[in-house]
């Protein structure tokens, strides 16, 4: 199986040793300074066209010229590597890791990128021009009208598969090429690129950037995709792995689920509020903005979320509605709350929401259909009802075994003894079983 790699340079750089599989390509070759490397000007190409189409020069000198099993495309600062913890040359993928992985993919690509501020249509209006990526649009429409659902799709995310690199089986990089370089040609002969920057003048690399995100949201289908860590040979590894880490997790806990800036907001803001007037001893006003916090928050993620069985929102009143009563202090030997406990208090509805978001996006990431998480929510629905009336029913036999309900006792050991036994475990254990 003959593998090549080729990195896209304009320059003379420093180059992984393994010659046979990792091979330079100097793009925009035409009528520049020969730095000794293949160059795109050579067969059939378009290096004349590197200003406008940056790497893409050499995707095309592949598609047209190379006839290798396996291609793929990186740049001379940026690979692919094994590990997330090197970017020495010995960490970069070998042919041998290569064919591994090809036995069980169709693709290597990297990591997604994540766009926090913006989705893609927004970030693309932001830097680029806006007709451009219209006139884009129109064309797919007319060209692929079965890609407009795609493209939609992507330029609606925050996160794309960015840099135009990848590790594929050639036909179907052939299949890509064909595809993409049909539309950019034809956006070519609509978009007047004269009065542009030199940065928006490379309109085209930028825009296939995107487009393979459309064409492989179109296809996911019949690919398989295996993402791997690509590194920018000029930066510390450890930044990059941090600042893409809290870029993912920003957007797992506050783009994709919307639903928790209403909940962290509202939560934090009735907290604090409680917390004043449970200090200035309007016990009850607390209890109430808490109940009521709860319910508000159970219907605002059912209206988000279009289900009753959304675990936030049923959290949400379960655990503010329980802090409000308790601030009742129903009992006589109930003592004031310090600071300290509400701290611990808010912080655990805050992991509670930030897990549970976290948990979402690795569904989403997982490709499990609408139907199949709303399964899995009803499931846990009937689990959260099913040990709710575990409780209640384990409680009512203690009181009958006991003679006594620790509220309304005199011993200051009641509370000690009485609560979670063998009767709430044996019940719950027996209910969970039942609802799974």
């Amino acid at each position: 199986m003959e593998i090549k790699l080729f990195i896209a340079t304009h320059k003379k750089a420093q180059l992984p040793p393994d010659t046979n599989l990792y091979v330079p390509i100097q793009v925009g070759a035409e009528n520049k300074e020969d730095l000794g490397y293949l160059k795109d000007n050579t067969g059939e190409n378009i290096s004349s066209k590197n200003p406008n189409y940056c790497e893409l020069t050499a995707l095309y000198w592949m598609w047209k010229n190379c006839k290798s099993d396996i291609v793929g495309l990186v740049h001379y600062r940026r690979y692919f590597f094994k590990s997330i913890f090197s970017k020495k040359y010995s960490n970069l993928l070998s042919k041998d890791d290569i064919e591994n992985i090809m036995k069980n993919y169709d693709i290597i690509l990297p990591k997604k990128q994540c766009i926090v501020k913006y989705n893609l249509e927004e970030q693309w209006n932001k830097i680029h021009n806006k007709k451009d990526l219209e006139i884009c649009r129109n064309i797919i429409d007319e060209k692929y009208s079965d890609y407009i659902s795609a493209f939609d799709n992507v330029f609606n995310k925050h996160s794309f598969y960015a840099f135009n690199m990848f590790i594929a089986k050639k036909e179907i990089i052939d299949e890509y090429c064909k595809w993409l370089f049909d539309i950019l040609f034809e956006i070519e002969k609509r978009v007047d690129i004269s009065s542009y920057d030199k940065y928006n003048q490379r309109i085209f690399g930028f825009l296939s950037e995107r487009l393979f995100n459309v064409w492989l949201e179109k296809n996911a289908k019949d690919l398989k995709i295996k993402e791997q860590t690509v590194f920018q040979t000029e930066q510390s590894v450890i930044n990059q792995n941090i600042s893409e880490f809290l870029k993912k997790i920003y957007i797992d806990i506050f783009i994709i689920n919307k639903s928790n800036n209403y909940n962290i907001l509202i939560g934090l803001i009735a907290f604090l509020i409680g917390i004043v007037f449970y200090y200035i001893g309007l016990n009850y006003i607390t209890s109430l903005i808490l109940i009521v916090t709860g319910i508000i928050l159970f219907f605002l993620n059912k209206k988000i979320d279009g289900y009753f069985t959304n675990p936030k929102g049923i959290y949400s009143i379960i655990w503010f509605s329980t802090i409000g009563l308790s601030t009742l202090k129903l009992h006589q030997d109930q003592v004031d709350w310090k600071l300290l406990t509400w701290i611990y208090l808010g912080l655990a509805y805050l992991m509670f929401i930030i897990g549970y978001s976290i948990r979402e996006a690795k569904q989403d990431k997982n490709k499990k259909t609408k139907i199949e998480f709303i399964v899995t929510k009803k499931r846990f629905f009937i689990f959260i009802v099913m040990a709710f009336l575990a409780v209640i029913f384990a409680f009512i036999v203690e009181v009958i075994i006991r003679g006594y309900i620790p509220m309304f006792s005199d011993d200051m050991a009641s509370y000690q003894n009485f609560g979670v036994t063998r009767y709430t475990l044996f019940y719950s254990k027996l209910c969970i079983n039942i609802a799974y």
